[in-house]
Order: structure tokens, then C-alpha cells, then sequence
């Protein structure tokens, strides 16, 4: 699974990080924002280290 957020959205990098996503990337002045450019963030979890979380949450 992936999710991204603006990079300056730091509750949502939080968010993710709690959630146990890793950060993979930052894409630098990637996408139009407002009147500019904006750096995003790109978090990913893989289904397999997913899984023992969500059998034992459960």
C-alpha cells in the first residue's frame, strides 16, 4: 500500500509513521500547488508486514 501527502503536511507524515508505513521518497517541486511547486512525500507499507499486524489487531 502506498500514500502520499504535501510534504509540509506533517500530521499526515505522522500519521503514516504511527500506521507503520515507512517513508520511501521525496519528490522534490514534483506537483503544482497554490501559485507554485510543492515537494510530496510518498510512504508504502508491504502486504506482507501489513498482514501480522491486522491478524493480531483483529
Amino acid at each position: 500500500m502506498i500514500a502520499r501527502c504535501h510534504a509540509d503536511n506533517e500530521p499526515s507524515a505522522r500519521l503514516m509513521a504511527r500506521l507503520g508505513m515507512r517513508r520511501e521518497a521525496r519528490h522534490v517541486r514534483s506537483y503544482r500547488f497554490r501559485d507554485g511547486w510543492a515537494d510530496q512525500l510518498v510512504y508504502a507499507v508491504l502486504a506482507d508486514e501489513w498482514r501480522p499486524r491486522a491478524v493480531t489487531a483483529g
